[in-house]
């Protein structure tokens, strides 16, 4: 048990099926949640909970290995971008929670989700929003943060369960992803592949973020 001094549950709410984590930004906590029909975005006042908008995007996302959207959303700039199970990708104001854009990455890639469901959360370098792709010669696709229109697509092998992450290695900011079989760094401005190493697993589950050691 807790000492009667410890953490203290602040607040609580309930709103529905997810495997979504939190993201708090300012005074707001964002994340996806479905119900037996449809999925949304949310937003939560950080302080207390209340509700402060909800809005309705996709249908619910069924999945053997368990429903629900499986990728935290990610802020910048005023926008919420948020990735299905399914693979649409899409952006939110985050004030008022209006819809700016959504696209069908595997759709439109001409590829497939996962089998256990799309998974990776978006990065945001600059003006673009990188997720995998389903494709799986076209890994990796980044897009405009204020329109969705595809800029690039690298790597190849089928999506990865873990998130893309920006780092500097060797001097040179990169993106890092892992694939269902190998590691990736890739140009940040235009997806060029730098290097590849061989990273397979058993299901093809790579669902670790990479972590960058701090350079001594």
């Amino acid at each position: 048990e807790w000492p009667s001094d410890g953490p203290k549950i602040i607040w609580r709410t309930s709103l529905g099926i997810s495997m979504s984590s939190v993201v708090v930004s300012a005074d707001q906590a964002f994340t996806l949640f479905q119900d037996e029909s449809d999925l949304y975005a949310v937003a939560l006042d950080a302080a207390t909970g209340k509700e402060l908008w909800r809005t309705k995007f996709a249908t619910a996302y069924e999945n053997a290995m368990g429903n629900g959207p499986r990728a935290t959303p990610t802020v910048s700039e005023g926008q919420l971008f948020v990735f299905t199970g399914e693979g649409i990708l899409a952006a939110f104001n985050t004030k008022d929670g209006k819809e700016l854009w959504q696209v069908n990455v595997p759709s439109s890639l001409k590829g497939e989700a996962s089998e256990y469901g799309m998974s990776c959360s978006p990065l945001v370098v600059d003006n673009m929003v990188v997720v995998h792709t389903g494709n799986a010669d076209a890994a990796v696709g980044a897009f405009d943060t204020k329109s969705g229109k595809n800029l690039w697509k690298s790597a190849t092998g089928k999506a990865g369960y873990s998130s893309p992450v920006l780092m500097t290695l060797a001097g040179k900011e990169q993106i890092v992803t892992l694939t269902a079989d190998a590691v990736f760094g890739l140009e940040a401005t235009d997806g060029e592949v730098l290097w590849k190493f061989p990273f397979p697993t058993e299901y093809d589950c790579n669902t670790a973020c990479p972590v960058q050691l701090s350079e001594s």
